[in-house]
């Protein structure tokens, strides 16, 4: 895919890990949406039903819609983080990747010490 294509870089990392972590996630869906859904939806019918009101299903509600916009903003650095770790994971496997491919010509020319001075970025 290289060879027909240059503007896709660290293909292997996207044909293995990336694809892994798509596919987890997206199994993970169900748990993490449907499942807090149904648990709601049980409490505030149990709640409402043993107090005989509203008002602490009604307070419940008032605590997510407040408690759900503070996680989201606590969320967002962690997902920049999130992205800046997966392109050091596929810069460290192309580099990785580049050595094991010229490990031939890095020994004859002995350039192990110069590959200690390349940048990584």
């Amino acid at each position: 895919l290289n060879v027909l294509n240059n503007e896709v870089q660290n293909i292997d990392q996207l044909l293995t890990n990336d694809v892994e972590k798509f596919c987890t996630t997206i199994v993970d869906v169900y748990s993490n949406v449907s499942k807090p859904i149904l648990d709601i939806v049980i409490l505030v019918q149990r709640l409402s039903s043993v107090y005989t009101g509203i008002s602490t299903p009604g307070a419940m509600v008032a605590y997510l819609l407040v408690a759900g916009p503070i996680l989201a903003n606590a969320r967002r650095p962690m997902t920049k983080l999130t992205v800046v770790e997966t392109q050091l994971e596929g810069q460290l496997r192309y580099v990785h990747n580049r050595i094991i491919s010229n490990c031939e010509e890095i020994a004859f020319y002995q350039g192990n010490y110069r590959c200690f001075n390349l940048p990584i970025l």
